[in-house]
This record gives C-alpha cells, structure tokens and sequence, in this order.
C-alpha cells in the first residue's frame, strides 16, 4: 500500500502542470487498483494497460509507467507478461525517439515472444521493429520485417495490424521513391481503418499518402490529407502525430518557395515535438528550421539548430537526418570561412550516405567525392556560381508564382463562371417549379369554382324547377292520367339530374379532401365506387399526419385519374389499393385484375392523356411513376412521392 502509494506520487511528480490536471484522476484510479491488486502479474497488467491508455497524449508519462511496469513482470517471473512489459516500453521509446534503448526492448521481447510461440505478439514485435529500422534508415531490414510480420497478421486476420503494416510498407516504398506502389499499400491500409474505424490509424494513413504525393509533387492532395491529420489528431489529443503532419505542410511550402510559411510550420512542429520530448522528431524538425535558414544566408541563425540536429541524429543513429544535417552544416561552415569543420562535416556526410541511400551506386559516391575535391580547389568560383544560382532561383520562383497566380485566378474565374451558370440554372428550375405549382394551383382553383358553381347555381335551379314542377302536379286533375305519368318521368330525370349535378361538383370540389384530408377523401372516393360488380380493397399505413394542401389535392387527382382509368378501361372487377408513408416517401400502389395493356404504346400515343396528366403532376412533386402491365395480365400503377418535414402539417 504504501510503495504503491509512493509511485503514484512519483509519477504525478513528473507531469507538467498543464498535464497534472488532467491526469490526476487516471493515477488515482491506478493507484486503487495497484492496491487492490493480489499478484504481481495482475500490477503488471495494470501498468500495461495504463501505458497504452496514455502514450499518445503523455508520453514521458508512459515511459515512466512502462518502466515499472517491466519490474514487477520480471518479479512475477512470467515470460508472457515481461515480454508484454519490454515491448510496451519499446513502443514509448520509439515515440519518445529513443531509438537505440526501443530496439533493445523489441529485440528482447521478440526473443521471448518466439521461445513461447506466440504469433501474435511476434507480429506486433515485426512491425515495431520494421518501423524503427525504416526511421533509422535501414530499409532493406525493415522491408525484411515488415513482410515476416504481414505474413503472421494475414494468418491470423488481423485487420487492425494488417492495415498498420501496410502502411509501414507503405512507407518504406516511398522512402525509395517507389510512390505509387507507396500508394497502393496506404490506400489498403486506409480501406481497413475506416471500415474499423480506427482514428489513430487514419491520421498514420494520411500522413504516409501525403509523403508519396508530395514525392509525386501533387501537393494539393498532399496538403488535403494533411489538414485532416491536423484536424483529427488535435481532436483526438495526438500532439506527436500534429507535429508531424505541420512539419509535412511546412515541406509543401518550403518545395512551392513560400519559405516563411515553411518557417512558421517547422517551428511549430519543433514546438509540438519538444512538448511530447520525442528527441527523434525535435532532431528532424530542428534540421528543417536550420535548414530554412541556410539557403536564406543566416547562418548564424541557421547554426545552433543545424548542431541540435546533428547532435540528436547521431545519438540515435538516425542516417537521413544526421545525412542532411551534415550537408547543411558544410554549406554554413564553409560560408562563415571555417573550411576546417566545413571539410569536417561534408567527409562525414559521404561517409553516412553510403548507408542511407544504398539504392546509389559507387559510381556515384565517387563522383561525389570528386566534386567535393573540386570544390575545395575552386572555392571561390564555387562561390560565385552559387551567389549566380541564387538569383536565378529567386527569378525561377518568381516566374512561377506568376505563373501560379495567373492559373489560380483562371480558375478562380472559370469557377465564378461556372457558379453563376450553376445559380442561373437553379434560378431556372425554381421559375419552372413556381409555374408549375400555378398552373395546378389555377386549375385547382378552376375545378373548386366550377364545383361551387354546380352546386350552387345548376343545383339550386334544378331544386327550384322540381319545387315548381311539384306545385304543377298538385294542380293537375286526377283524370290527366297522361300528363301525370309525362310529370313523374321529367321528375325521375330531374332527380338523376340533380344526382349528376352533385356527385359532378363533388368529383371537382371534394369537401372531404378540403376538410380532412387525403386519407379521407381517398376513403370516402372507394366508398362511393365499391359495387357488386367491383370490389376495392383499401389499405393505408402510416398516414398519421397530413401534407401540405397543395400535395394533397395534386395526389388525390393522381389517385382519382388512376382509378377512373381503371373502371373505364380495364373491366377488372377486383382492385387493390397501397397507400403507405415512409419516413422519407410516400407511396402509392393500384393494382387490378384487368385485361392489361401495352405500356409503351399507350405512353407514346398522343391521345393518351389520362396517363400523361397523371405523369405531370407526379413529376410537380418530384416524384416517379411507373406502369406495369402486359396484355392479359392485369395493371400495377406505382406512384413513389419523396417527403420533406416542411411538407407535414398535423
């Protein structure tokens, strides 16, 4: 209880203050669970889990909790969880850029994973190391690994491995500027991660898409996943993946010639990269700095971060950055007059290339070397071809932002051009949509004033005529037997007259559809035409809310077309009617067991214009129709309507 209690204090000692708060709580609950742990393989395994938990955010942190995570596996003597204990310390010492103590861990993990045949902890230690010996340079050895560790993990269909070792082989192709294959692998990776999801690999994705593009000099992809990566890894508290990605984004800028800009990225990168005390990446981005200083002649500047760089490479063996560190140091040196170190620094990085770039052949080297004597004889002219150089540059880079600027604002035009063409045809459309809903809306009107004017003013005068012909039926004598059977037929005709008048002016002005709505009026519309000798089955589902009036009327005359055809045309004597709303659409479904017809026929017959009104107003709501039928085989008229909220009315 109490050395539990004292490690925790340990370890919150070495927080920042910025972390402390943050981190309070999660060592308080470890501290209870060390403490309520019984063995010392149950501690490992807390500390295990603690340092996966916290690596990415805190990494110092996880070092600290890795280490005695590796004391107690060992006290507990169980190969299993001091293996785990070694290769969890391995993966924070590669974050931290511990290079040479992180392989060490690896290396003995793997000797204990293999001696327990554990495949699975094999293909972890594979990928790890092919990683480290991909940083460190050596890509034939992390190629090596890298296969052997796919192998495993194919076996074993790990997905989240698979994709993270083809991203390593990823990477590996592109350091040698194989992109597209580099390419391909990052893509299968990223296919994996997004369908997991796994956010932690998708921002290791990106970044390794952006370098094979960048090396393909497509830097608007590359910059397009980089912004993503910024993104996601500052939502996700990913400090070391940030960095990387800002420092990827002050290269495009740096290979476009906007030098400032690739200032400004490179120091926040470094910034990042000494927060997290990953000493591999404050080496890298402390060249970067140095570097931008250099070709822009502050050398004095430029120094104290080329040193940090070179002096970080070479502590853990890191080829490319100790390589380029040295190039830059020689072009300081030898422009500050110190030859000595300046012959220093460029014999060095010879002697580094051969390892870093051991694609090259010999013949090269030798010319490097050659040229580099021939520098020394002619240091002076060397000088002034480069000051030469320098200026052809600066007019190059100028000429092609010219140029650049010249394309961006020709597209920028094409684009204002093609948006107003895009904001005219839309301007269109609606001037198309807002006729369309006036003529049916008129027409709307029109039927509801001719209703009116049926039952208002022809019905009301056919009532009058037949109160009139009632009053001369009383006057007539018993004996006129002729004229009142005369009388009793213009009665009857005058009864089926009005019956005409009404279900006409009803046909046009249903009051039911005006006051209740679709589901009522198509009921009270079935109602009405269910006979002995036509049976209507109807079934509605979901119809809880009205539409908007206008939709309403419009699929009522839709319905209304649809089944008139159908008692007038197709002698069924049996229909089926599907009235159904979805979340997002409304269907509507007729089926009959008439003679059928030919579609395509009837469609392109310009006297067919019960099915090309039916087609219109469908097409107003911006839905589909469609006619199923075949002579002899009955009809299906389906009619699909797409639905918006704004449409609903309760």
């Amino acid at each position: 209880m109490r050395y539990n209690h004292c490690i925790v204090l340990l370890l919150f000692s070495l927080l920042t203050a910025s972390a402390r708060s943050q981190s309070l709580e999660r060592l308080a609950k470890l501290h209870e669970s060390m403490d309520q742990a019984r063995s010392d393989t149950a501690r490992a395994h807390l500390l295990s889990d603690a340092v996966w938990d916290i690596q990415v955010r805190e990494p110092a942190l996880a070092d600290s909790i890795a280490t005695l995570g590796i004391s107690y596996a060992e006290r507990s003597g169980d190969d299993r969880y001091i293996a785990t204990a070694y290769s969890d310390a391995g993966v924070v010492k590669y974050r931290l850029g511990d290079f040479a103590t992180c392989e060490k861990d690896h290396l003995h993990a793997l000797e204990l994973r293999r001696k327990l045949n554990d495949e699975k902890g094999i293909g972890a230690n594979l990928g790890n190391l092919g990683a480290l010996y991909q940083k460190k340079g050596d890509l034939d050895k992390a190629l090596q690994y890298q296969l052997e560790c796919l192998r495993i993990q194919e076996k074993n269909n790990n997905q989240l491995n698979i994709a993270l070792t083809y991203n390593n082989i990823a990477v590996i192709h592109s350091n040698q500027k194989n992109y597209h294959k580099a390419i391909d692998y990052a893509q299968k990776a990223l296919a994996i991660n997004y369908r997991l999801p796994n956010p932690h690999g998708l921002i290791t994705n990106y970044n390794t898409l952006s370098g094979a593009y960048m090396g393909l000099k497509d830097y608007d992809s590359a910059r397009m996943l980089l912004d993503s990566v910024v993104s996601l890894s500052g939502r996700i508290g990913d400090k070391f993946s940030r960095a990387s990605a800002l420092s990827n984004i002050g290269s495009i800028y740096e290979r476009t010639g906007d030098s400032a800009r690739a200032l400004s990225y490179f120091e926040e990168a470094l910034s990042l990269a000494t927060e997290v005390h990953n000493k591999a990446a404050i080496g890298m981005y402390s060249q970067n700095v140095g570097n931008i200083y250099e070709v822009h002649g502050q050398y004095d500047k430029a120094e104290p971060y080329l040193l940090t760089a070179y002096e970080t490479a070479k502590s853990l063996d890191q080829k490319p950055v100790l390589y380029l560190a040295c190039m830059s140091l020689y072009q300081v040196y030898k422009h500050k007059g110190d030859m000595a170190k300046a012959t220093r620094y460029i014999e060095e990085s010879i002697t580094v290339k051969d390892s870093v770039f051991n694609a090259e052949s010999s013949r090269q080297i030798a010319e490097m070397q050659t040229k580099y004597d021939t520098e020394k004889k002619e240091q002076q002219l060397r000088i002034q071809r480069l000051e030469l150089n320098r200026r052809n540059i600066i007019l190059i880079v100028m000429s092609i932002v010219f140029l650049l600027s010249a394309i961006i604002g020709w597209l920028g035009y094409n684009r204002y051009k093609l948006r107003q063409k895009a904001l005219l045809q839309d301007e269109i459309l609606r001037q198309q949509q807002i006729r369309a809903r006036a003529v049916l809306e008129a027409e709307e009107a029109e039927r509801q004033r001719i209703g009116r004017d049926l039952h208002d003013g022809v019905g009301q005068l056919l009532s009058a005529t037949k109160l009139n012909l009632s009053g001369l039926e009383a006057s007539m004598t018993a004996s006129d037997m002729r004229g009142h059977d005369v009388l009793h037929s213009a009665m009857t005709l005058l009864d089926e007259s009005v019956r005409e008048v009404r279900s006409i002016s009803h046909s046009m002005m249903p009051n039911v559809l005006i006051k209740s709505g679709l589901v009522s009026a198509v009921r009270d519309f079935v109602n009405k035409m269910n006979t002995s000798n036509l049976k209507i089955d109807l079934d509605i589902v979901g119809m809880n809310h009205r539409l908007d009036t206008t939709a309403e009327a419009v699929m009522y005359r839709v319905f209304q077309e649809i089944i008139n055809n159908t008692i007038r045309h197709s002698g069924a004597n049996h229909i089926t009617i599907q009235l159904l709303r979805h979340e997002y659409e409304l269907v509507l479904m007729v089926e009959d067991n008439g003679r059928g017809f030919d579609v395509a026929q009837i469609l392109n017959d310009e006297n067919g214009i019960g099915m090309k009104n039916i087609s219109s107003r469908v097409e107003y709501l911006h839905g589909t129709v469609n006619f199923d039928s075949a002579p002899g085989k009955g009809t299906t008229v389906t009619v699909e309507i797409p639905l918006h909220n704004e449409t609903d009315h309760s």
